[in-house]
């Protein structure tokens, strides 16, 4: 099956999708410490029987890097109509998760199947986040003074992964895409 990709210059931006398969549109929302490529297997797999969709956010591996505020919500909707696809499933990945819900939120009609995973949500309190938001200052902190792979290690730490620890071509896929889009997530 062959994959169908380029930029769609869209919301003053460029952003890198790739298209696989027939049937049902179906987006695919990587998380922000990854890019497209982190859906390779699901890509493939949804690829025999959905129209797969997966694409960049702004700054992440090919898309363009943001110069001014935008919205993440925009750029899906613009890269949709780009696409000509006027109804869509999403699933999205944390912070592609949180897009996902938002977006549906926004554009209902457009929206046949939400699916969040490990997603947070817009405006709501956390009870950890004070926590949660000291760990990933010190993850800074140690990329600045010490080394990327020191920030890579202690990411690779946080709870989040330990699903994948002992799946060594995942850790080395997830350890590789953290350090190439680091520079994006890292200025949030």
């Amino acid at each position: 099956m062959r994959i169908n990709s380029g930029f769609a210059k869209v919301n003053a931006t460029k952003l890198y999708y790739e298209i696989k398969g027939e049937g049902h549109p179906f987006v695919l929302i990587h998380g922000g410490l990854m890019d497209r490529r982190m859906w390779d297997h699901q890509f493939n797999l949804f690829a025999k029987d959905y129209k797969v969709i997966r694409y960049n956010l702004r700054g992440y591996e090919k898309s363009e890097v943001p110069k001014d505020k935008f919205s993440h919500i925009d750029d899906l909707f613009h890269l949709l109509q780009f696409l000509n696809i006027d109804k869509t499933y999403i699933i999205g990945l944390s912070l592609g998760g949180m897009i996902a819900i938002d977006f549906t939120l926004e554009h209902p009609d457009i929206v046949d199947a939400l699916i969040p995973v490990a997603s947070a949500l817009n405006g709501y309190p956390y009870t950890d986040a004070e926590n949660f938001e000291s760990k990933f200052l010190a993850i800074f902190k140690a990329a600045k003074e010490e080394s990327l792979d020191k920030a890579v290690e202690l990411l690779m730490e946080l709870p989040f992964f330990v699903p994948v620890e002992h799946d060594t071509k995942t850790v080395l896929k997830m350890r590789t895409l953290i350090k190439e889009n680091f520079e994006t997530w890292s200025k949030d």
